[in-house]
């Protein structure tokens, strides 16, 4: 069992749900039905290796901590639902000196800010098509719930409706010949 976590998963830009779920090995996984849909807990970064070359290190996400009603806190991370890894920050300390409008003196303000971190892929082994490609299955069966699919529905529903086209397709063939064709002339 891993921790218990939650997400704030985006669905659009500006739109998105709470959701609960667990943090194991790395992953953030959330339950959907009897599927899970997992999310990569850390980012690619690309540093300088001890002969200058460009290389890929992961960097674990740090996420923001939601304090709960009787005074736990519990791991939020900031997912997007067709993206592997989270949104991530730093904070970006900034020293500003602005002009007292009274008294015409500087006046030096801190301000810290949070600055995303964007990833970065420079190793040719590890690219998001390649991380795409192994996640696609998983990827496509947890938009079911997007789409309003059921899981395993798909040729499940187009065969139920194959059969009641058939069903009333009969029922009316055979009310047409008891009813309109063997009238007694």
């Amino acid at each position: 069992m891993g921790q218990k976590a939650m997400a704030l998963i985006f669905d659009t830009d500006f739109q998105g749900s709470i959701m609960e779920g667990e943090a194991i090995d790395g992953k953030f996984l959330l339950k959907m039905g009897k599927q899970y849909k997992e999310w990569i807990l850390s980012i690619p970064k690309v540093v300088k290796d001890e002969n200058g070359k460009d290389k890929t290190e992961w960097m674990d996400v740090k996420p923001f901590m939601v304090k709960g009603k009787l005074g736990g806190a519990k791991p939020m991370y900031l997912l997007k639902w067709n993206s592997l890894y989270p949104l991530a920050f730093n904070v970006k300390n900034e020293k500003k000196i602005f002009l007292s409008p009274d008294t015409s003196e500087a006046l030096t303000l801190d301000m810290k800010t949070l600055e995303m971190i964007v990833p970065d892929f420079k190793d040719t082994k590890i690219l998001p098509e390649l991380l795409g490609e192994t996640h696609d299955l998983r990827f496509l069966k947890g938009m079911k719930k997007y789409v309003g699919g059921e899981e395993g529905g798909g040729m499940k529903g187009i065969l139920m409706f194959a059969g009641i086209v058939i069903l009333l397709a009969s029922i009316g063939y055979a009310v047409y010949y008891f009813f309109f064709q063997n009238k007694p002339s």
